[in-house]
């Protein structure tokens, strides 16, 4: 029986195919280690409501982040365009408190197919001059794939 491409998950060591109703929320993630001041990136999956537009998904989810991460505060939200297909995207920056200590996070949503793919850095200090070239370079190097690949 050949497998459903709608259900197949392509990840870097191969590809699984998922039971019917399952829907791939993967997260990836990178870290440079070792670092007196850790600065993590990843990306993580999501499905928005049905008919929610990019805006309307980051308030949704920023409330979520205000109820659940303790002093979460938004210090900018702005729009951007990523990579050479200057696909539309949100970004926020925040800070918020892990055990006793602050987060500095900066998070970019973009729309791809149904799905909205979330680009994420996170550091235990602000972002220095080469965190903030390191994000730039990594989110504008962005290349969407066929659809069935995220």
């Amino acid at each position: 029986m050949q497998p459903d491409a709608r259900n197949a998950c392509y990840i870097n060591e191969g590809s699984v195919t998922l039971p019917a109703g399952y829907c791939d929320r993967t997260v990836n993630v990178f870290t440079t280690g070792g670092s007196e001041s850790p600065f993590a990136l990843n990306i993580a999956r999501d499905t928005p409501e049905d008919g929610e537009s990019l805006p309307d998904y980051v308030r949704r989810q920023v409330g979520l982040l205000e109820k659940n991460l303790r002093k979460y505060r938004v210090s900018r939200h702005s729009v951007a365009e990523v990579g050479e297909l200057k696909i539309p995207a949100e970004i926020i920056e925040a800070t918020y408190m892990a055990d006793r200590r602050q987060v500095w996070q900066r998070q970019l949503a973009i729309y791809h197919g149904d799905r909205v793919l979330i680009f994420t850095a996170t550091a235990t200090a602000a972002f220095t001059a080469q965190q903030n070239a390191d994000w730039e370079q990594w989110v504008n190097s962005f290349r969407p794939g066929a659809r069935d690949h995220v």
